[in-house]
């Protein structure tokens, strides 16, 4: 007797397929040579900086004297005085050239009793400038001729300029054709006189605003029988002398009414023989004054109220009083 088996049912295994992973091929990389890029630098220029010279007042010449001469004929002469002395006495120092105009100059180097001349060959109008340390002059007339004739060749001041001038005294005398056309004004820094400066200097009428006077203190006779300047905004308050400053001028009508000579001394034939006068003067301040001998003397038409020229020193208003 046996016993029957069953027999075990193996299962069948289904084999796995094994898959091998094929290798994917890692990219040969050639490496790529970075290459920095040399700058070439630039070089930045070197820049010198342009020095700015601000010009000081003693690196500027000075402006030249700019005067207008004519000549009506040929050979024709103007003649420039080279004054020895200045206003307070002084020796008077040069060195300037002045040029005529025409092509020549002459140097001034010192004082010359009979100053410099020169003489145009041909008529004509000339711009003669004067140019450098020139410390005084004026215009005379020809010696040998004895003739008033060159100044009145002088035409035109164009221009004061600088020359560093210490006296003005009888500048322009005699020179009855002069006009004032210079758009500046003199220098008075180191003038003190200013007498006689346009005595018979009949032509002159403007040019005369902005002058400052504070070191003028004698103006004697500077317009006698000359023109008829507008002064009538001078400040004439440190000026101690007007002797016959404007006697015998037969052009002179100014209003002066506003001038304050506060430091006068002397008016001796101020407005003497004067035809046309006739300024309101009764708000001057005349205190200071010692002398007004003949002041008002043969005035044509001077008729203003002056209370009288007698005067009471102390005043308290320091005008005319009886």
């Amino acid at each position: 007797v046996y016993k029957r088996q069953t027999p075990t049912n193996t299962p069948t295994v289904t084999p796995t397929n094994t898959v091998t992973p094929t290798a994917t091929p890692t990219p040969t990389v050639t490496p790529t040579n970075t290459v920095t890029p040399t700058v070439t630098a630039t070089p930045t220029p070197t820049v010198t900086p342009t020095l700015t010279v601000t010009p000081t007042a003693s690196s500027i010449p000075p402006e030249p004297m700019e005067l207008f001469v004519r000549t009506a004929a040929p050979s024709e002469a103007f003649y420039i005085k080279v004054p020895q002395l200045g206003d307070l006495g002084q020796s008077l120092s040069y060195n300037a050239v002045v040029d005529w105009g025409d092509g020549d100059t002459t140097p001034i180097t010192g004082y010359t009793s009979t100053g410099i001349s020169h003489v145009y060959a041909t008529a004509g109008d000339w711009v003669i400038t004067i140019s450098g340390l020139c410390e005084g002059l004026g215009f005379r007339r020809d010696f040998n001729a004895y003739s008033f004739t060159a100044m009145n060749r002088l035409v035109e001041i164009r221009q004061w300029g600088d020359t560093g001038l210490k006296t003005l005294k009888e500048a322009f005398r005699w020179c009855t054709n002069v006009e004032i056309t210079a758009i500046d004004v003199p220098n008075l820094t180191n003038v003190t006189d200013l007498s006689g400066m346009f005595r018979q200097s009949t032509a002159v009428t403007t040019g005369f605003a902005g002058w400052d006077l504070s070191t003028i203190t004698n103006m004697d006779f500077m317009f006698y029988s000359g023109g008829n300047p507008d002064i009538g905004t001078w400040d004439v308050s440190n000026v101690e002398s007007f002797h016959d400053m404007f006697r015998s001028n037969t052009l002179f009508n100014r209003d002066i009414s506003a001038w304050r000579p506060s430091s006068a001394l002397n008016m001796y034939g101020m407005f003497q023989s004067t035809t046309l006068f006739n300024s309101p003067l009764n708000a001057w301040t005349v205190g200071t004054v010692q002398n007004m001998g003949g002041m008002f003397y043969n005035t044509s038409v001077f008729n203003q109220d002056l209370n009288c020229l007698l005067y009471t020193s102390d005043a308290a208003d320091d005008q005319w009083r009886v």
